[in-house]
């Protein structure tokens, strides 16, 4: 095979990109945080997905404190309602800036629509979706597996 530039003839043995020894992998961890109100969508959400169920009052469960020398890429999906994102936006968002091995994405359950709501300082893109608080488990279950699946997309 001949490869040409310009009219020139262009070497076609290249050499693969070298592989850095000191680069670790990164491995992708999957989870799904619900509000407490929220829990009984739990039994709902596949196996695959780590969960994690809030206390009342808290927007962080004690367990998700890591290991800094870990290279694991948490993919996080909370499933809150609009007056959990409310009360602790502050918190989240210090939370999400801590780690850069931490990619979240929020799915909200609320009857009221978005536009009332102002989530500052939790940028648009952190939204997935808004979705109806009756909303049934499957079509939840769907909206968390995308949400998760869009994440996994930045790291293949």
């Amino acid at each position: 095979m001949i490869v040409r530039k310009n009219g020139e003839d262009l070497p076609t043995d290249i050499q693969p990109l070298k592989e850095d020894p000191n680069e670790a992998e990164v491995l992708l961890k999957p989870i799904c945080i619900l509000e407490a109100s929220l829990a009984h969508y739990q039994d709902s959400l596949p196996d695959s997905i780590q969960i994690y169920q809030l206390p009342e009052n808290h927007f962080l469960p004690e367990v998700l404190h890591k290991d800094p020398a870990a290279r694991v890429m948490e993919l996080v999906v909370f499933l809150v309602t609009a007056d959990f994102i409310d009360r602790f936006r502050l918190d989240l968002w210090n939370w999400i800036k801590e780690s850069p091995l931490r990619e979240v994405r929020f799915v909200i359950l609320t009857d009221t629509p978005d536009a009332e709501f102002h989530y500052d300082p939790l940028p648009d893109e952190l939204m997935h979706l808004s979705l109806p608080a009756a909303v049934s488990p499957s079509i939840l279950v769907d909206v968390v597996r995308n949400a998760l699946y869009q994440l996994e997309l930045r790291y293949d």
